[in-house]
């Protein structure tokens, strides 16, 4: 069923298709505005009398923001009404964040329809639109970069300065204990990877990226290091225990090429690992599971639901080979 957006006024209900709007938003500008301010949030903008709030319905809008993509910026009508991105605006803020990036109309495009009040929805649109190709797709949504230096992805797969990683580059994460750092190292062994491991601050400075890690740990700026890294022209693998106050960074370092790998695996098992490799307190595997892990469905949303288990429930660990086996399909 086409997406649609409506409203109520003087003139009727007025009616447009959503994606006729996504074609006629392509060349305005993108800014940040507070999700505080955007009114429809504190408002019923999905139930009503033909769409009641069951279970089944609920969980249908869950799953819509678990895969709604920040990349793409939400559509204002020129009197600041919301017309597209109601589960972005909910994803944002599940995620902590204040703003969302956004275009606005400077005059509203004709509607598609203007119906009675209780008229029912139509399901075709008047005004035919050319479908949009992905390319122009990502080129639409590409502007919310303009709205913060932060945000580098154009879609998937594009950075803002039209360069981007190898295809095959990784961003690593996940339960502590369960290989991630290893992992990373048998990459840059045997497949010719960099591997920089954002855990290892001695040896992120070692490499030269010293800089840039600080720039985006204290200023959330993730630009320098994205240009040092295109620099090196060879794939990468960017391990990371992140913090989850960080998610929202992690969210806008994706598009820049990586493919993102959450490794997961049994808790249980993972404390005793942590604990066989005696290098840190136990307290601070528990502090870190205790913060992450009722984020664990946003943030394998975030990683589009690339996950695997490398630390068997029995303790045993797959062979890297198998791990990498494993993840190939992602590349694609």
């Amino acid at each position: 069923m086409a997406h649609k957006h409506s409203r109520l006024t003087s003139e009727g209900r007025l009616v447009w298709f959503v994606e006729r709007l996504w074609n006629l938003a392509q060349e305005l500008p993108v800014r940040q505005i507070p999700i505080d301010q955007i009114a429809e949030f504190d408002q019923n903008c999905w139930f009503g009398p033909r769409s009641l709030p069951t279970c089944r319905a609920v969980a249908q809008h869950a799953r819509r923001i678990l895969e709604a993509d920040l990349n793409y910026p939400i559509i204002l009508s020129a009197e600041g009404y919301l017309m597209d991105g109601g589960h972005r605006i909910a994803k944002a803020y599940l995620l902590k964040m204040r703003e969302v990036a956004a275009v606005q109309f400077r005059l509203n495009p004709e509607p598609d329809y203007v119906l009675a009040p209780e008229a029912p929805l139509p399901t075709e649109p008047r005004i035919p639109v050319p479908a949009l190709s992905s390319d122009s797709q990502r080129d639409y949504y590409a502007m919310a970069v303009a709205a913060d230096p932060s945000i580098v992805g154009y879609g998937p797969n594009r950075s803002r300065t039209g360069r981007m990683l190898p295809p095959s580059s990784l961003f690593l994460a996940g339960v502590p204990a369960t290989g991630k750092s290893s992992f990373g190292n048998w990459l840059e062994e045997q497949k010719d990877y960099l591997h920089l491991d954002f855990d290892e601050e001695d040896i992120v400075q070692q490499q030269g990226f010293g800089q840039e890690q600080q720039l985006l740990w204290h200023q959330h700026q993730i630009e320098p290091l994205l240009q040092a890294l295109i620099a090196r022209h060879q794939p990468i693998v960017l391990t990371w225990g992140f913090a989850p106050h960080f998610l929202p960074t992690v969210t806008h370092m994706l598009p820049w090429g990586f493919v993102p790998i959450w490794f997961t695996a049994a808790r249980d098992t993972a404390r005793q690992a942590f604990i066989q490799r005696g290098r840190i307190d136990v307290k601070y595997f528990d502090q870190y599971m205790a913060l992450m892990t009722p984020l664990e469905q946003e943030i394998i949303a975030v990683f589009g639901g690339h996950v695997l288990q490398p630390l068997q429930d029995d303790g045993t660990r797959l062979p890297f080979s198998a791990i990498y086996a494993q993840l190939l399909p992602w590349f694609v």
